[in-house]
């Protein structure tokens, strides 16, 4: 019985290759098994020889389904790009009109009373 490729690749059997190819020659279960990886092996090798010809539009279906795929990724990109644009430009508006919002009523108390004493003394300068 011909040693494993792994076996033959480093030169030394592993220590139960003896007593695991003693059992395979008995059981008809691994003997099948074995001759369905071997039978799976030569078609993969028959495989590596046999060229398939390929169809002419090929090319053609790739190269367009790259571009497709190329396009709607530009596309994505763009959008995204927009809508973080526009997330911060309602942010930078949001927070503008907060800061707006405070200054006055901040600034709001003093207007009044400024504007009370306006006319609080006009009306006391008119009598």
């Amino acid at each position: 019985m011909a040693r494993p490729r792994s076996q033959r690749a480093t030169g030394r059997e592993a220590p139960l290759a003896s007593d695991l190819l003693g059992h395979a020659s008995g059981c008809l279960s691994c003997q099948a098994v074995l001759a369905r990886h071997r039978r799976l092996l030569r078609i993969l090798g028959e495989l590596r020889s046999t060229e398939v010809p390929l169809p002419p539009s090929l090319l053609t279906d790739v190269l367009d389904a790259v571009e497709r795929a190329a396009t709607r990724s530009v596309v994505r990109s763009a959008l995204a790009r927009h809508r973080v644009g526009s997330a911060v430009i309602i942010t930078a508006a949001v927070v503008l009109v907060g800061a707006i919002v405070a200054v006055e009523r901040f600034r709001l108390p003093s207007r009044r009373r400024a504007r009370g004493r306006v006319e609080h003394s006009e009306a006391a300068g008119s009598r």
